[in-house]
């Protein structure tokens, strides 16, 4: 998965471009986006992240929780996030502005706020086996590399 994770964080964005020779060239130009984002998935249902939603949007899910300003999810769909008392609501089309017409997945608010903060730890998580796996491969810049990644992407 790291080294999966790794091709990306060279070569998204960079469309036109020589991808980076080294992780020391990776770093020179650190990604500010990378492709994915926040789904959600409730037995068979799913809502995903549209177009030009990326992992960078994440932590607008936790700061959902104290604004109730949905966080961004791409367009066209445009998913759409909002919170109604204790309820929170995740619709599959509806963040432009327009009218949501799917049913939406429902949480109570405390399963939503355990969801996020699921997400949270996942990333918090997967700085170890980065580290690992750069500390062996590319030791002088596993500890900037890491850093990087953690104040653009964790945000703690």
């Amino acid at each position: 998965h790291v080294a999966l994770f790794l091709v990306v964080a060279s070569t998204y964005g960079r469309a036109g471009r020589e991808p980076p020779a080294s992780i020391d060239q990776v770093l020179t130009d650190f990604p500010h986006v990378l492709p994915g984002g926040v789904g959600v998935v409730l037995n068979e249902r799913a809502v995903m992240p549209s177009c030009c939603c990326g992992l960078e949007h994440w932590s607008e899910w936790r700061r959902f929780l104290t604004t109730g300003q949905s966080p961004w999810t791409g367009h066209d769909p445009a998913p759409l996030v909002e919170a109604q008392d204790d309820v929170v609501q995740i619709w599959s089309d509806g963040g432009m502005g327009q009218k949501p017409h799917e049913t939406p997945i429902t949480f109570s608010r405390s399963a939503f706020e355990l969801a996020v903060e699921a997400a949270a730890q996942d990333l918090r998580v997967f700085l170890k086996p980065l580290r690992a796996w750069l500390n062996v491969r590319a030791p002088q810049a596993s500890a900037k590399f890491v850093s990087k990644f953690a104040a653009s992407f964790v945000r703690v």
